[in-house]
């Protein structure tokens, strides 16, 4: 029930900050976007939290990751945040946001290959599903409209990473029902990953949102990351909330 309260005041959060971003970057737009942030790390936690107890390693494992991973897309937010109010080391904050944020989904990958014991089939086959989004994209660019620069390759590993995520979500959820013979309660929640791997197309949407304005030129900029942050905090709470799958 907390998760459930945490997550609804994450999102009345979530739409005031829209609302102060689309008027512009500054501080006070920062700090609320941080906030949100802390929401959804909150959210998992006491998603966790209100696991019946004792917890088995499964659970123990898997939230661990989820709240790391989580962590570190609150850091890709500050990151993100910050390179907008100042013109100084703009391209390090950047990358700092790409790195955090692909260590978050790395996290995720690896919580989700640690609990679910996919076999080494699986595992390549989730990798190679996820290199054909961020492939098609950096290989297409000049036909997209989208030029990375000097980012392309650290764009590439990104989307990647966040790809890896989604596929090995549904990879997870599929092997899952496997295993339990159609039945969540003889076996791992197959719940779980799949939310997760939903979280990673919510990520990807909002991705391609914001690759088209800061590599396309994107002119309605307001309504843009109005759209991106809808996504993306959606993304980030369905994680979140995933947690819940593991009671």
């Amino acid at each position: 029930m907390f998760a459930a309260i945490t997550a609804g005041c994450g999102a009345l959060l979530v739409v005031v900050n829209i609302f102060f971003r689309v008027r512009g970057a500054d501080f006070k737009a920062l700090m609320l976007k941080t906030c949100c942030g802390a929401m959804f790390v909150i959210t998992a936690a006491a998603a966790v939290l209100s696991l019946p107890a004792p917890l088995g390693a499964f659970e123990l494992s898997l939230g661990i990751w989820v709240l790391l991973g989580l962590f570190f897309g609150l850091l890709g937010d500050v990151w993100l945040g910050v390179k907008e109010l100042t013109a100084d080391y703009y391209d390090s904050y950047f990358k700092a946001g790409f790195a955090s944020f692909g260590l978050g989904h790395l996290c995720f990958v690896i919580g989700m290959l640690l609990a679910f014991r996919l076999e080494w089939p699986e595992i390549v086959a989730s990798a190679a599903f996820a290199a054909i989004i961020p492939a098609a994209i950096i290989g297409g660019a000049a036909r997209l409209g989208l030029d990375f620069g000097g980012l392309k390759w650290v764009a590439a590993s990104y989307g990647f990473l966040l790809c890896w995520t989604t596929s090995t979500g549904f990879t997870a959820a599929f092997s899952s029902v496997q295993s339990a013979g159609l039945d969540p309660s003889a076996g791992q929640p197959f719940f779980l990953p799949l939310l997760i791997a939903v979280g990673g197309v919510l990520f990807l949407i909002s991705d391609l949102v914001l690759a088209a304005i800061y590599f396309g030129g994107l002119k309605e900029r307001n309504l843009a990351h109005a759209a991106c942050y809808v996504f993306y905090y959606g993304a980030q709470f369905t994680i979140a909330l995933s947690l819940l799958a593991l009671a």
